[in-house]
């Protein structure tokens, strides 16, 4: 690797060209110069095609690819970006959000100490209007191993938060286009599963900005209420399952506990939530065959969710609840799963 290597920036949009500006500008203002910006439309409406035009005008470096048909969303705009870019690291930036402008310079330079690794994490900061506003981190560093958070969904880092070598990228195949959400939680967790040579520079100061606003999908609706989302992502995990399965992972028992236990969590809101016992037997009964291991812990959970939640006495319900719970406990998937998430809980110390 040279000692200024080409960052390719990739920018998926649609229809945010008031934003997309103010992303752009945080590229053109780097300290580092060897970078090319593409940003990949998606079909937007609302002016950004003639804007990008007048901006790859007046910088050469600015590359601009329009979508063809129909929407396609962000994974596809991302893997077309990678395909069509032409430096050997890669950063994905949102069109929402901003890096600072020692962003580009700070992660070349740790890549350069550290040529082996296949990506380098970075800290981010989240915010509403100014980059500071909030002063709230995406996540921070602990003691659990970072596989072990991602397959709890307490994802370490967030997409802009990283340094790619563009290969790795493509040999892990990209984005998975036909997801709906959790896009780049999928991407990492693979890569983690996949073995991948990476270090976390969390305790640096943070090189870009997460923008919070309420066009998010998560920020608008609660996910776990959404029919179709709740299903969607028990299809995340049986598909994680058949990865693994594919891919020959092997897990920790630790690891493969917290892979059940976020698994089981969401199955049993189908049963809390939607009071559908079918719904509920059909996703454990599709995963059961993915942990041959726990076979006796995995009847034993599903007995126990049944229980609880299918009982029309409440008195009843609760002491065979408890007796259940006391005299299995340690059978049981681990509910809480998600209690020690630190996503977007944590502030800058100032």
């Amino acid at each position: 690797m040279t000692s200024t290597p080409k960052v390719s920036v990739i920018i998926p949009t649609f229809n945010r060209a008031s934003l997309l500006v103010k992303a752009i500008e945080s590229v053109k203002a780097q300290d580092y110069k060897n970078w090319e910006c593409l940003v990949v439309d998606d079909c937007s409406t609302d002016g950004t095609w003639q804007m990008l035009q007048e901006l790859a005008i007046s910088d050469n470096r600015i590359l601009i690819y329009k979508m063809q048909g129909q929407q396609q969303g962000a994974p596809a705009c991302r893997n077309y970006g990678l395909k069509k870019c032409t430096g050997n690291l890669v950063i994905f930036l949102d069109s929402d959000d901003l890096l600072a402008n020692f962003c580009i310079s700070v992660r070349v330079k740790y890549f350069l100490e550290n040529e082996a690794s296949d990506f380098l994490v970075f800290p981010i900061l989240i915010f509403n209007e100014t980059t500071h506003d909030l002063n709230l981190l995406w996540n921070i560093a602990t003691e659990e191993s970072d596989l072990i958070r991602f397959l709890k969904t307490d994802a370490v880092w967030q997409t802009s938060s990283v340094i790619y070598k563009k290969n790795v990228l493509l040999q892990n195949e990209g984005f998975r286009e036909n997801l709906k959400f959790w896009q780049d939680f999928d991407l990492h967790l693979r890569l983690l599963l996949n073995g991948a040579n990476y270090k976390k520079f969390l305790n640096l100061q943070p090189d870009c900005y997460h923008r919070n606003h309420e066009s998010r999908i998560s920020a608008r609706v609660n996910i776990n209420n959404e029919r179709g989302i709740l299903f969607q992502k028990l299809e995340f995990y049986l598909w994680q399952m058949s990865f693994m399965k594919e891919h020959r992972v092997t897990l920790t028992d630790k690891e493969q506990l917290t892979f059940w236990s976020a698994f089981m969590y969401f199955a049993s809101l189908c049963l809390s939530l939607l009071k559908s016992k079918k719904d509920y037997l059909q996703f454990v009964l599709r995963g059961r065959k993915y942990f041959p291991g726990i076979k006796l812990k995995y009847f034993i959970t599903i007995i126990y969710h049944l229980v609880i939640y299918f009982e029309d006495n409440f008195n009843l319900r609760s002491k065979l609840g408890r007796l259940y719970y006391k005299a299995f406990k340690r059978q049981l998937a681990d509910m809480d799963v998600f209690a020690g998430n630190l996503i977007a809980k944590v502030k800058l110390s100032t």
